[in-house]
C-alpha cells in the first residue's frame, strides 16, 4: 500500500514513521521543500 502524508510536522512525521515501519510505501508532502528533506 502507497500512504501519501500531507504536511512533515511532528503528526505527519509519526504517521510516516509508523507506517513504514507497517511495510508500506510513504510519500511525504509539505509546502516547504527542505521540511520533506529534513523529514
Amino acid at each position: 500500500m502507497r500512504i501519501r502524508i500531507i504536511g512533515t510536522g511532528v503528526m505527519g512525521r509519526g504517521i510516516a514513521q509508523w507506517a513504514a515501519t507497517a511495510g508500506h510505501t510513504v510519500e511525504l508532502a509539505d509546502a516547504r521543500k527542505e521540511a520533506v528533506q529534513d523529514a
